[in-house]
């Protein structure tokens, strides 16, 4: 079996939910100490404030809900997710395309 491309597409006004499964580098699952999660619109810019208490599904597994207003822009958007740990951080970002 083989696939295409992926493509993520949402309607404005809806909520998505973004998972993120925390690993060391051993591949073992990981509870950092700090989250911050930014929703950015099409232009780069940030949608709202921090999100920093993501729910916690399992150890080292976190989802955040995340509104894309009513009035927000349709095109690519971004949802950037930084963790510490130890002192260290790693930064993730996805892409989703968001439409009227």
């Amino acid at each position: 079996m083989s696939s295409g491309s992926l493509t993520v597409v949402v309607i404005r006004g809806s909520t998505i939910r973004v998972q993120a499964t925390i690993k060391n580098y051993d591949e073992g699952v990981l509870d950092p100490a700090s989250h911050v999660i930014k929703l950015l619109q099409p232009d780069g810019t940030q949608e709202g404030s921090d999100y920093t208490s993501p729910s916690k599904n399992s150890p080292g597994v976190y989802h955040q809900d995340l509104e894309i207003p009513e009035t927000g822009e349709p095109g690519e958007w971004g949802v950037e997710w930084k963790v510490t740990a130890d002192t260290k951080s790693s930064i993730e970002r996805v892409r989703f395309k968001v439409v009227e």
